[in-house]
């Protein structure tokens, strides 16, 4: 459909004009003495910043992430998806880390992060996908359909779909895990956002795009962003009166 083509195209697109590269090649298993040193560094750095940051709170951007196809490559490969797992991981946490994310849980693959400011959102989505393209893959990562490398459409190993939204949150502790969740309009638009992305595609709001879109060249490096429409996040005839008023967004890629 027109929907599923755009896509397609605008996750290349998103993937090569962000503006900045991250080599992520010393997080691989063959590493040298010098690189070994460096991702320690650099995970000590990443450790300081989480300790020192502000959790976000009030309005607040929240992203999900994905990994298109993860059940497949695991049944093909389960080493290989480890190392790569590995790899994805450290990415997401060490490009998140630069940008004051806040990690609020993981499930398997998937990550549900918080920024206060979408523009640290969307400088972090776009870092994270170059990064995630330019890593040093496993070959059985490469050798499977959805991590193969794919120079046309600028697909090469995970292919990591991100949904986000900035709205309003309320946020709590949990009593168990001392970790900050949140609930709100970001929290359920930017789900649904992310179940309708494709891998290897950042997607968001209008209304989040806008906030950030007059400083898109000094803060993003002016990123190519696509219209991709309006779409149905959920049936309001199935909704309650609170979904009912974003039951329709404006979705940007």
């Amino acid at each position: 459909d027109d929907y599923s083509d755009a896509s397609e195209s605008l996750g290349t697109k998103g993937r090569i004009t962000g503006g900045q590269y991250y080599d992520e090649g010393s997080v691989v298993s063959e590493m040298s003495d010098d690189e070994t040193l460096l991702d320690d560094t650099r995970t000590v750095k990443t450790m300081q910043t989480i300790k020192d940051m502000v959790i976000p709170k009030g309005e607040v951007t929240i992203i999900y992430t994905d990994v298109q196809g993860s059940t497949a490559l695991w049944e093909a490969d389960p080493m290989s998806m480890k190392k790569a797992t590995d790899i994805h991981d450290s990415i997401i946490r060490r490009c998140y880390s630069d940008y004051k994310g806040y990690e609020i849980t993981t499930e398997g693959d998937a990550f549900n992060i918080a920024f206060q400011h979408p523009s640290d959102a969307i400088a972090f989505a776009l870092k994270a996908q170059l990064a995630l393209y330019r890593a040093k893959w496993p070959e059985g990562t490469l050798n499977h359909p959805d991590g193969c490398d794919n120079e046309k459409k600028k697909f090469r190993g995970f292919r990591v779909r991100f949904g986000m939204h900035h709205g309003p949150t309320t946020s709590t502790v949990h009593k168990t895990t001392g970790r900050t969740t949140y609930q709100g309009e970001a929290v359920e638009i930017a789900k649904a956002i992310e179940k309708m992305s494709h891998g290897g595609q950042i997607l968001t709001t209008v209304e989040t795009w806008r906030t950030v879109s007059g400083m898109a060249e000094q803060l993003l490096g002016s990123p190519q962003v696509m219209d991709c429409g309006e779409h149905l996040l959920w049936d309001p005839k199935k909704s309650d009166i609170a979904k009912k008023k974003a039951s329709s967004k404006k979705v940007l890629s």
